[in-house]
């Protein structure tokens, strides 16, 4: 919003060059005025290390590092394969701008993953060049953290978005500003989606295509929401096309919410004939491959000349089953086979469909090998992120024997062991196939006998991992830990054990959170890290939190388990009565204790928007008047993150008026982020919307300047409330200063209720004054309700001459058409602080109108701003009008009055070479022959020039 006072420079005959700042003359401001320059020299550096540093916080992996990895897990594309899908109807309408959303689905093992990467390569070559056209993309990988939430999809998108587009940075800068906004908008997916929206929609985006690859791997809460949102952006289509500069295709398994997309592409059963034809393909190639493994001897052909891979294509595609994973994996083992004989007879028992194969491969694992494979099957089902051979070798503390065999390859070997459910990847253990983890993951029982020790129950699994994190945790984390290892170093490289220790640091407590209720019992099992003081924890938690190394790290427990969200471990702490936490124990100051921030363990539980847990710590007597160091509550930390926790603290007593360092109120800091519900729900329970911040501002001006004044419901009921429209902020405007955000049913209100409209706040500025400095719509209003255009602020200036210092000419011919006073000649004569009269103002910028008011006024023409310059003078230096000229010079203006530099008007107009200025002023009797201080003549002065 416009600020209630103003600051003006004059600057004559100065220029500035790019990137440079330059102060002429005198600087006037009606306030204290602060000149910040910025540590970069160049602004343009400044914004470039912005763009910079908010791009590095939204990096997650690189797409095309994420398409590399496919590729090689997958292989090469069989030549001939996808490509149907380049004349497909559907696509291309997409592909050319006449669909915006497409959806590409298929079955499990139907070659959606190669599709996309397929489509990636070649949608570039479409562009043919075309630098306004970009393409974006992204493969989500179910194992993988950085790959696997609605979160991490946005992160990424925005972040190739503005890599390629960097002027859309102005976008996402304002939410990157600070740590504690960074923090917020990496962790929130609506405040991602408002970024996202903004980019998509910017007028000046280039033409955007996005592949999402996978989308079905997300957990569904994040399908949901993201979809939900897209749905919502695209539908329905806005009439101006402007969305298809953004154009979505995503490429998935079956997912119910994009069942009403009515750009469909069926891999099964629509496309399920150019399916066949790849699998064909693919089986072909692979097929080829076999036989250059395998020696064939054309001596052994029977009468029928019988071909064995002719055997093997054909039985290939009879029992695949439309999928070419099932292919893939029956071919590799195939390929271990020496003889053709070994591969029909392999071919004949092997089974149909990719359950039944799973079976088999774990079927085929020999029993001494079992338990080994158990353990090492259970952590690449469960954890978070595809582990390295190291790390699982860790995990389930493999034993290799002593020999001439390193501990790596023997670690190897018992992985290959597990079949070909998994493979190793540049060190890194995989599925062969998302649905191999599903198939792990099954509730019901494996087919066939001798497979329960395959079997997977998810809660017990878990425990089983953060047992062995937290235990590897303990063991590292002791008294004579070396406290200066942080994660600012490079590796971990100084960590013991240091091949799952990483793992179990950051994601322990995802597993815990899995566990459910059998949780609590590692709160006994590992006593040492969940005791009250605990070296492991605290040198845990200085890794984990990422705090810098001179920063005490000493978080209570309970703090600890609150910022993590694990509820079982939250209740067995405050049950366990040696911790000290219950109320009727006697110490129930404990439950309040507050660390090295001031913040009390309810502070963290709020900020984390757990809301069980924040029953269960009021219900054993926590205090939610407690103030952090920053002053604020936890009633501040829910009025602007949770509508559903204010009105539980509310409900729970929490006190509404408490003010944080700021002076803020709970009421303050929800208005500031714009939320009327919770508003209402503070000012419904008695919170004081007069209360003031330490900068003056009250609720009123903090609801207007985040733009909710022009919202007649939000201002009446405050209005109701006996809200003080008098006073609303430091500098003593009322609301009717702040006019240009309000509705003119609002100021009518206001008029109404007694507020004076020439009311004047601290530089002495009426609401006039202000509305006719911001160029508002709402000036005619505030005139016809009776506002003074000739009240003086304590510069002298009157709203009349605001407008003309402000170039507008629609209020200052308001204001002259409402008869502004020319009977007072000392006032219309009055320099401003900066040496200007009105006059100077309406000249310089064109107003025809104020000038001839002012002419005939009979105001003095020959009064010299603090540059020495009259209103005559000053239009012609700066190129003015010729009818300003002409009615300046016809109203009585000297034109011969000299500068500095003894320079008439007609000789200015010359050295700047103005012809037409010229030959007006001759036209109206300037003297040719007048001399500057060199002697020379406006005619010699122009033959020079």
């Amino acid at each position: 919003m416009a600020s209630a006072s103003t600051l003006q420079q004059e600057i004559a005959d100065v220029s500035a060059e790019n990137n440079s700042v330059a102060i002429v003359g005198n600087v006037a401001a009606n306030r204290d005025v602060n000149i910040n320059w910025a540590a970069t020299a160049n602004p343009r550096d400044a914004i470039q290390n912005a763009t910079k540093e908010c791009l590095d916080a939204l990096y997650l992996t690189n797409p095309e590092d994420d398409r590399e990895v496919l590729c090689s897990a997958k292989g090469t594309r069989v030549a001939g394969t996808c490509e149907w899908i380049s004349e497909h109807k559907t696509y291309n309408e997409w592909l050319h701008g006449n669909t915006s959303y497409l959806w590409i689905s298929g079955g499990p093992g139907k070659g959606k993953t190669m599709m996309s990467i397929y489509l990636t390569e070649t949608i570039p070559q479409t562009f043919q060049g075309r630098k306004d056209e970009h393409l974006l993309y992204y493969f989500c990988r179910h194992q993988d953290e950085k790959c696997n939430t609605a979160i991490t999809i946005l992160r990424s998108l925005i972040h190739q978005i503005v890599s390629k587009c960097p002027e859309l940075v102005k976008h996402a800068l304002p939410r990157f500003d600070s740590p504690v906004k960074r923090q917020d908008t990496l962790s929130s997916l609506d405040a991602l989606w408002v970024i996202f929206k903004a980019l998509v929609t910017d007028p000046g985006l280039c033409t955007i295509l996005c592949l999402i690859d996978g989308l079905d791997e997300c957990d569904e809460k994040s399908q949901h929401l993201l979809l939900q949102k897209f749905w919502n952006y695209f539908y329905p289509p806005d009439a101006s096309s402007e969305s298809n500069r953004f154009r979505l295709a995503i490429v998935s398994r079956e997912i119910v919410y994009l069942n009403k997309c009515p750009n469909i592409i069926k891999l099964d059963p629509d496309n399920q004939k150019m399916i066949a034809s790849d699998i064909g393909r693919f089986v072909s190639d692979r097929v080829m491959e076999l036989t250059k493994s395998i020696p064939y001897d054309n001596d052994s052909q029977d009468s029928h000349n019988y071909h064995p891979e002719q055997y093997v294509y054909a039985k290939l595609l009879q029992k695949s089953g439309g999928t070419f994973l099932w292919v893939g994996m029956v071919m590799n083992i195939l390929l271990r086979l020496v003889t053709w004989t070994e591969v029909i007879q392999e071919l004949q028992d092997l089974p149909e469909g990719l359950s039944e194969i799973y079976s088999r491969m774990l079927r085929d694992i020999p029993s001494g090998n079992k338990e080994t494979t158990s353990r090492i099957l259970r952590w690449v089902t469960l954890a978070l992120r595809p582990l390295n051979i190291k790390e699982i070798a860790s995990a389930v503390d493999f034993q290799p024997m002593s020999g001439p065999i390193s501990d790596k390859v023997q670690m190897k070997e018992a992985i290959v062991r597990c079949g070909q459910i998994l493979k190793i990847h540049d060190d890194y253990v995989y599925f062969v196939h998302n649905s191999a983890q599903e198939y792990m993951l099954r509730t019901e029982h494996h087919s066939g006998e001798g497979l329960e020790w395959a079997r997977i129950q998810t809660t017990d699994g878990h425990l089983e991992l953060t047992q062995r994190c937290l235990a590897l945790i303990s063991q590292s984390f002791h008294e004579n830990w070396d406290d200066d290892i942080s994660v600012s170093d490079s590796t971990f490289h100084k960590l013991p054990a240091p091949g799952l220790l990483t793992y179990a640091i950051f994601d322990w407590p995802s597993h815990a959170k899995r566990c459910l209720s059998l949780v609590k019992i590692i709160v006994d099992q590992y006593e040492s890290f969940f005791a009250p003081e605990s070296i492991p924890r605290t040198h845990w938690w200085k890794i984990y939190y990422r705090l810098p190394q001179e920063t005490d790290s000493s978080q209570p427990l309970l703090h600890v388990l609150c910022y993590l969200g694990i509820f079982p471990l939250i209740e067995a702490t405050l049950v366990r009565e040696s911790m000290g936490y219950r109320v009727d124990s006697g110490v129930d100051r404990t439950i309040n204790k507050q660390d090295v921030r001031g913040n009390t363990a309810l502070h963290i539980a709020v900020s984390r928007n757990n809301h069980a847990a924040v029953r269960l710590l009021i219900g054993y007597g926590a205090d939610s008047n407690i103030q952090n160091k920053n002053g604020r509550t936890a009633l501040h930390e829910a009025s602007v993150r949770d509508t559903k926790m204010t009105q539980l603290l509310v409900d729970r007593g929490a006190e509404l008026d408490i003010q944080n360092m700021n002076g803020q109120t709970a009421l303050h800091l929800t208005t500031s982020v714009r939320n009327l519900t919770r508003m209402n729900i503070l000012l419904n329970h008695g919170a004081d919307p007069n209360t003031r911040d330490r900068n003056g501002i009250t609720v009123l001006r903090s609801i207007i300047d985040n733009r909710l004044g022009n919202s007649e419901e939000v201002m009446q009921q405050l209005i109701e409330r006996g809200v003080d429209l008098k006073i609303i902020d430091g500098e003593k405007n009322s609301l009717l200063h702040v006019q240009p955000h309000l509705s003119e049913k609002v100021i009518r209100q206001a008029v109404g209720l007694g507020l004076d409209i020439n009311g004047k706040n601290a530089n002495g500025e009426t609401p006039l004054h202000i509305a006719a400095w911001v160029c508002s719509q709402g000036v005619p209003l505030l005139v016809e309700l009776g506002a003074d255009i000739h009240a003086q602020d304590r510069s002298g200036q009157t709203p009349f001459d605001r407008a003309c210092a402000r170039n507008s000419a629609k209020i200052s011919d308001l204001f002259v058409n409402k008869r502004a006073d020319p009977t007072n000649i000392d006032v219309l004569n009055k320099r401003s602080p900066y040496g200007q009269t009105t006059l100077h103002d309406s000249a310089k910028y064109g107003r025809n109108h104020a000038v001839e008011f002012f002419i005939n006024s009979k105001v003095d023409l020959e009064v010299k701003n603090f540059h020495g310059l009259t209103a005559l003078q000053e239009v012609v230096l700066r190129h003015g009008r010729i009818e300003i000229i002409k009615l300046l010079v016809e109203g009585g203006a000297n034109m011969e009055v000299e500068n500095q530099y003894g320079r008439t008007v007609l000789s200015r107009a010359a050295s700047l070479g103005m012809t037409e200025n010229v030959r007006l002023l001759l036209g109206l009797g300037a003297d040719l022959g007048a001399k500057d201080k060199k002697g020379q003549t406006a005619l010699q002065i122009a033959i020079g020039k």
